[in-house]
């Protein structure tokens, strides 16, 4: 199947059906990061379905015209199938196939031994203390000091760090997702209430602990709160590295927990999930309007009692002889919310900041050179070609290159079909009853991730208007719109805005305070911006495909995250 879509050709991989992954891409993606997308995402998980008993590989991924396309691969899927077999052939195949009988029989006792709450504990005590201490190491080297050859070699090393805390981030996913998924499909079943609805109720179990939110940032404001001085810095109408510079100054306290925190986000990417995107410290206005948000008190935020209150909502309508089952799922659903969204900030956006950093030092030599144009168009040639220009072999010629730097800058995502193939499923009632259960689970998250697939596009003129998406979050607010790109537009945020963007980031976390609403062409009920508006009690519309293409800043709008719509008003 191939699709022609504003002069690209988007050819389907094969037969099956592909998903556009716009949650996680605006914009056509780097070789490098195209590489792992392709060569390590379902190696890397496949583990974590092994363990929970799917005759799942993991997640795929392909990248059509630099967009990734992902599916979920089946053990013994074969490529070109064009129909299913029959039932029978199907059974026949499932008992004599030897991993399939393995994988069937860890399901049959997932639930008694819940091996996910192990991995729980070792990312606290020691994969996300492992990742810090190696990224602290990279940080600590400035690649500037370095000749080429040990540029090289420090390029070479971000690059493999980068590449294992990518496929560390992904080993997560199974672990991260499962208990959300398999919470979603039990109780809906038992329902019949929406997933939406049942996301709504998930709340960490910490009332002062924000997720995502480093503590070592909170430690910061709660200087800042007590010390009027430096809060009078902070609001001064002076350039971010004038602020940054006083603050240091301010006091020895402040000066440490200020360096504490640049430590840990300084080097994240901070504008998507490249390393094409902006680190943190790239844009230090970002790091001041972080502060400031982050001081300011969010308006109508979900606390614990208001989750609990919505859970025991959702327990009166499960039947009686489940409702202690519902108490265990709903445990289990709350305790990974944490890793869901803490795993990218300390694996793979920390180190591909850092190789950010790596390459940018080589592409100020390289452009000083004359053997690219621009610094920055060094994060479009693969990990090979920057060592061949480096070492004054190049296998990339600088229009080559240039001309990389220009599609990724100038075609759209919204040139990308949002999915190629042909849907087909196996259907659930053919496995094992043990096995349907954790592939509930799986569905569920499956169609969680992405938004609907009908576009805004379809309706007719007079009524777009009236923008349809996904509710994510409930409620009903009217302001002001705020269009923006990415977090380098933070500060035309007003208080009280409502945003508009194409997809939210973790480094959006900071300014949810600041806003009333929140709407975003890409993502599921359970993308980030989904899961973060449930988390501070904004209303909120995910998935509506063109809201940045139809709203403005400075429009007045109304979004109702009860049914999904977003209306422009004026």
């Amino acid at each position: 199947m191939s699709i022609e879509n504003r002069g690209l050709r988007f050819e389907a991989p094969d037969s099956d059906h592909w998903s556009l992954d716009a949650v996680h891409c605006s914009a056509p993606v780097t070789a490098y990061h195209a590489e792992n997308l392709v060569a390590h995402t379902k190696d890397a998980n496949r583990p974590g379905f092994e363990i929970f008993g799917m005759p799942v590989e993991g997640y795929e991924y392909a990248v059509v015209n630099r967009f990734p396309y992902y599916r979920v691969k089946f053990i013994g899927s074969k490529k070109g199938r064009k129909k299913l077999p029959p039932r029978w052939l199907f059974k026949l195949w499932l008992f004599f196939h030897p991993e399939i009988r393995k994988r069937f029989k860890i399901a049959s006792k997932l639930h008694e031994t819940k091996p996910w709450k192990e991995y729980l504990r070792r990312w606290e005590r020691e994969i996300k203390p492992e990742a810090i201490k190696t990224h602290l190491h990279l940080q600590s080297i400035d690649p500037k000091g370095l000749d080429d050859s040990d540029l090289i070699d420090h390029i070479k090393e971000c690059a493999k760090n980068g590449t294992l805390q990518y496929c560390q981030h992904h080993a997560l996913t199974p672990y991260a997702y499962y208990s959300i998924g398999d919470y979603m499909a039990q109780v809906q079943a038992w329902t019949g209430l929406s997933f939406f609805h049942l996301l709504e109720a998930l709340h960490y179990d910490d009332e002062y602990i924000q997720i995502g939110v480093d503590k070592e940032f909170e430690e910061l404001l709660r200087e800042l709160r007590e010390d009027k001085d430096a809060r009078h810095i902070l609001y001064s109408g002076q350039t971010s590295e004038e602020i940054f510079d006083q603050l240091k100054h301010h006091s020895d306290r402040l000066h440490r927990l200020l360096g504490s925190w640049l430590d840990m986000v300084g080097y994240r990417i901070a504008s998507g999930y490249d390393i094409a995107d902006f680190y943190a410290l790239e844009r230090p206005d970002l790091l001041i309007h972080m502060l400031r948000a982050g001081l300011t008190q969010a308006p109508h935020q979900k606390t614990l009692k208001t989750a609990r209150e919505l859970s025991a909502k959702i327990r009166e309508k499960v039947p009686l002889e489940h409702q202690a089952t519902y108490d265990e799922l709903y445990a289990d659903a709350c305790e990974v919310l944490s890793l869901k969204e803490e795993r990218a900030l300390y694996t793979y956006l920390w180190s591909y900041g850092l190789l950010r950093r790596a390459l940018l030092a080589a592409g100020e030599r390289l452009a000083q050179a004359g053997a690219i144009a621009h610094a920055e168009d060094i994060v479009d040639a693969s990990i090979d070609e920057i060592t061949g220009l480096l070492e004054r072999r190049p296998s990339i010629s600088l229009q080559e290159l240039s001309e990389r730097v220009k599609y990724r800058k100038t075609v759209s995502i919204k040139s990308a079909p949002l999915s190629l193939g042909e849907r087909r499923s196996v259907p659930l009632e053919w496995f094992p009853i043990y096995v349907q259960r954790p592939l509930q689970a799986l569905k569920a998250v499956v169609a969680c991730r992405q938004a609907k697939e009908e576009p805004v596009e379809e309706l007719p003129k007079e009524e777009l208007s009236k923008i349809r998406g996904l509710p994510a979050s409930q409620g009903i607010y009217e302001g002001r719109a705020c269009v923006i790109e990415g977090p380098e537009d933070f500060e035309q945020l007003e208080k009280g805005d409502i945003l508009v963007s194409h997809h939210t980031s973790e480094a959006y976390n900071v300014i949810l305070p600041l806003i009333g609403a929140l709407v975003t062409d890409a993502g599921g009920v359970l993308s980030h911006a989904a899961t973060v508006s449930r988390e501070y009690g904004i209303p909120a519309v995910v998935g509506t495909h063109t809201a940045t293409s139809v709203i403005k800043s400075g429009m007045r709008i109304q979004v109702d995250g009860n049914n999904g719509q977003v209306k422009v008003i004026i």
